[in-house]
């Protein structure tokens, strides 16, 4: 079965081909300045030769431009309502756009392009006079709109092959294999990371030093109230001295300590 797309691609090409083949009688009369009678003579004589052409080719013209406007038409009433799944609507922007351009070219086929055929005369002398053009200004106002409308359509069936290319591009590519933190956050991939593993690491430290801190708080004989080591050491130290002192006190204090208790002097020294 032939898509949409393919009918849209194939008639777009054909008619532009169709319309870049004037330009065997536009080149001379639009892109040059000034324009030559020579120029002007040559375009007479080929638009006569295609408007005396077998009905045929106007008959090919049209059924081209109508599959081509029919698919669009069908593709943006699809895009409309949503029709075909996931991303199908976001589309409608490149068949409207098609479906717009496609419009002004028949705009200016109806206008423009059709008027001016209809003033060239379908036979002509052969050979041309020289001053053929000079009694008939109408004919001249003739080719040269031919050949200004002629390039407006190239450019918009160019238009229309580009929006249908990017149309194409954006049903292509699909975002479901991108992670939802590198869409929402403007951070790298491999930023993100990064982080992801610093923070890791810091986890793991943190966890280490919680399980460390109980054992080296209980292997320590100072207590949380004794403050710094050396502060500690130096309390031990005149915890020590007293003692000392206590045990070293005079005989003379003890005696006193013992005759108020009811020893005798005399018991005491037998102690």
């Amino acid at each position: 079965m032939v898509s949409w797309t393919t009918c849209i691609i194939t008639s777009t090409a054909f008619l532009l081909g169709t319309t870049s083949v004037h330009w065997i009688a536009d080149g001379g009369t639009l892109w040059r300045s000034p324009v030559t009678n020579e120029a002007l003579l040559a375009a007479l004589t080929y638009y006569s030769s295609f408007v005396s052409a077998p009905p045929i080719v106007f008959y090919t013209w049209s059924s081209a431009c109508f599959i081509a406007v029919t698919a669009i038409t069908v593709r943006v009433l699809l895009g409309w309502k949503g029709v075909g799944g996931r991303g199908r609507s976001g589309e409608f922007l490149f068949d409207g756009a098609s479906l717009f351009l496609f419009v002004y070219v028949l705009f200016t086929h109806i206008e423009s392009i059709n008027p001016s055929y209809q003033q060239i005369p379908r036979s002509i002398p052969s050979p041309l006079p020289s001053k053929y053009l000079e009694t008939r200004p109408e004919l001249i106002v003739a080719i040269r709109d031919l050949a200004a409308s002629h390039a407006i359509t190239a450019v918009a069936l160019t238009g229309v092959l580009i929006m249908q290319g990017a149309r194409y591009y954006s049903t292509t590519y699909d975002t479901s294999d991108v992670p939802d933190s590198s869409l929402l956050s403007p951070v790298s991939p491999s930023a993100s990371s990064i982080d992801l593993v610093r923070q890791g690491r810091s986890a793991a430290e943190s966890d280490e030093v919680k399980k460390e801190s109980p054992t080296k708080l209980n292997a320590s004989p100072v207590s949380r109230s004794s403050g710094s080591p050396r502060r500690s050491l130096t309390a031990s130290v005149r915890k020590d001295g007293r003692r000392d002192r206590s045990s070293t006190s005079s005989p003379r204090r003890s005696t006193r300590l013992l005759a108020t208790n009811g020893v005798s002097s005399s018991e005491a020294n037998d102690l």
